[in-house]
């Protein structure tokens, strides 16, 4: 992952939050420096369980946790990105289309990957056109691994060099994936 996607002098972190019905950050940020650190936290990323009872996604609760990560580090970053992952549509506890554009005022873009056949792309539109980003959809978890390389391609490469890059993954809706 590292050797393919960051470019030479950037610096990429990041951390996971994981959300359902609640968000909660499950690490704390990670410096992905070598391909084995990258490995880890896919693994680990991976390994995670289901959270939630499936009948619930808080996007404004895993944007805010996210966007509160990001800025409390301390980190100063040329691009701040929350990674939205989900396969829900129900959006429960609030306005996560006002908490995109509250962490784009801030300086955190939000983009967000859509799973399966029953996303609603409206949503997700409304989602990164008001975190200032950009959304992509997968067909179902097989195809999850191609669109978010493609996205984290899109997100990572032509940064200005050298930068420094702060990058949450949201993990996702308490789904759990391979790399």
């Amino acid at each position: 992952f590292v050797t393919n996607f960051v470019n030479a002098g950037d610096r990429l972190f990041v951390n996971v939050v994981r959300f359902a019905s609640t968000a909660s950050q499950v690490t704390g940020l990670i410096e992905l420096t070598t391909d084995a650190v990258a490995a880890t936290l896919g693994n680990f990323i991976g390994s995670l369980s289901q959270g939630g009872n499936g009948s619930a996604t808080n996007h404004q609760a895993a944007i805010d946790v996210a966007r509160n990560s990001l800025l409390g580090q301390g980190l100063v970053a040329d691009k701040m990105i929350i990674d939205i992952s989900t396969d829900g549509n129900t959006t429960t506890g609030g306005d996560p289309i006002a908490a995109a554009a509250n962490a784009l005022a801030a300086g955190v873009t939000t983009n967000a990957i859509g799973i399966g056949n029953g996303i609603d792309v409206t949503f997700l539109d409304a989602l990164t056109t008001a975190g200032g980003g950009f959304s992509m959809l997968a067909a179902d978890f097989a195809a999850f691994e191609a669109s978010l390389r493609l996205k984290l391609f899109r997100e990572i490469q032509g940064v200005p060099e050298p930068s420094t890059i702060g990058l949450m993954l949201l993990g996702l809706a308490g789904l759990s994936f391979a790399r």
